[in-house]
């Protein structure tokens, strides 16, 4: 806040207090579609000069720090006309992704990163690998929060996961080219959770 508003005198930590103490960071700004075109702004500023100055006349120095920003800006358009490791051609040029992004995002802002990698979306055998990551990490929780319930089994091999029945089942009720893996946490939850539910006088459950 500004001199005088509201929080202006706060003692709490602020997002450059880290930045300002060891420059050397990495900066993750993600979905950064979503902020606000002021904001956007005020990091064209450190990406261009290296130095951002807050509303606290601080000068925050960026010149040390990596700074990775992540958009799901054209996605459609870059689904329409597929571009990244999924191409067999390198036809899309930088200029022709940054029209694409031009809805988001001012150019002068685009042009000042140094490498622009648009990714196409994930496979669904690379989702259903997702999927058994999450339940490995969800059924480990889960076994220590509820020490009195048994699940089998208590993990799944990554690379195996394209065969296994209920995996390649939740996969084909969840899977969605555009949501990438984002849906695999909850599908694997509430999985677990419905299950738990539906035999509430078990205290074994085999899941896979």
């Amino acid at each position: 806040s500004p001199d005088g508003y509201v929080g202006s005198t706060s003692k709490r930590e602020l997002p450059f207090d880290t930045l300002e103490n060891n420059p050397y960071q990495v900066v993750l700004l993600d979905e950064f579609e979503k902020a606000h075109t002021d904001v956007q702004r005020f990091f064209m500023q450190g990406l261009d000069e290296g130095s951002v100055k807050t509303n606290r006349n601080k000068e925050i120095d960026f010149s040390r720090a990596i700074i990775i920003a992540t958009t799901n800006a054209g996605t459609i358009d870059m689904n329409k006309n597929p571009i990244g490791f999924g191409r067999s051609d390198e036809n899309h040029s930088k200029n022709e992704i940054i029209k694409m992004l031009n809805m988001d995002f001012d150019t002068e802002l685009l042009n000042r990163f140094e490498n622009i990698v648009a990714f196409t979306p994930i496979e669904k055998k690379d989702y259903m690998k997702i999927l058994a990551v999450k339940y490995n990490q969800m059924i480990k929780e889960v076994q220590s929060n509820r020490k009195d319930l048994i699940f089998s089994p208590d993990f799944i091999e990554i690379e195996k996961a394209e065969e296994n029945e209920k995996i390649i089942e939740l996969a084909d009720k969840t899977y969605t080219p555009l949501s990438n893996g984002r849906p695999a946490e909850r599908t694997i939850r509430e999985y677990i959770e419905n299950t738990i539910l539906n035999n509430p006088n078990n205290t074994q459950f085999t899941l896979f």
